[in-house]
């Protein structure tokens, strides 16, 4: 049985292949490791004889943090010093989360299954199971 980390990769990888498809050649990687660098994800893929690379960074928080974005950036900085450069960064968030931080230059992908309800995360499958069994109840009176 796998973990809920894994479950949300699950997801992320799902959110990814809308722009990034696996059809198109995008591959991806966990957690390379390039000497002193360890990106969370790095997708690249071969087209017209070039490497493209898309640095990804996950981020289930309810606000982007600053840190958050100078590590993408820092990331992608060093990767470029190994002969590695990044054609895009982008950051993965739950919905409704603030991004307002992030500056212009790296993408926002919003995962839909996972939603900023007050201060904390929930997984939308679970509130659609509970606004059902809520309505279930509510008609059956009980």
């Amino acid at each position: 049985m796998g973990s809920a980390k894994d479950s949300t990769y699950l997801d992320v990888i799902k959110a990814l292949n809308r722009q990034y498809s696996s059809r198109e050649g995008w591959e991806v990687e966990w957690k390379p490791i390039y000497g002193d660098i360890q990106p969370e994800c790095l997708l690249w893929r071969q087209k017209a004889g070039m490497t493209q690379r898309v640095l990804v960074g996950v981020r289930m928080e309810k606000e982007v943090s600053q840190k958050a974005v100078e590590q993408l950036i820092e990331q992608a900085r060093s990767l470029a010093q190994k002969n590695l450069p990044v054609d895009r960064k982008v950051l993965v968030v739950p919905s409704g989360a603030e991004t307002s931080r992030v500056p212009d230059g790296i993408d926002i992908v919003t995962l839909d299954s996972y939603r900023i309800l007050g201060d904390r995360i929930a997984w939308a499958k679970g509130l659609e199971r509970s606004r059902f069994i809520e309505s279930e109840l509510q008609r059956r009176g009980v």
